[in-house]
């Protein structure tokens, strides 16, 4: 997150993840959107942002809930 958050002032867009990789580990977590959001608003962004979907669950299901989650974050 401290690497994303030196980077905004720079984005000229941003592509959110659903899920980030955890370093030398080779595993996966779940991205924390809300702390994405935050730190995008904090440094100033205004702008686009996209969805990139490459988890396991149907993208037909969670894409349209995770946009809706999007939306609210930045509403």
């Amino acid at each position: 997150y401290k690497d994303f958050e030196r980077c905004v002032p720079y984005a000229l867009n941003v592509q959110f993840k659903t899920e980030i990789g955890k370093g030398t580990t080779g595993g996966v977590r779940e991205a924390d959107m809300k702390r994405f959001t935050r730190i995008l608003k904090d440094q100033g962004y205004q702008g686009w942002v996209a969805l990139e979907y490459e988890a396991k669950e149907d993208p037909w299901t969670a894409v349209p809930r995770l946009l809706g989650e999007m939306k609210a974050l930045f509403g």
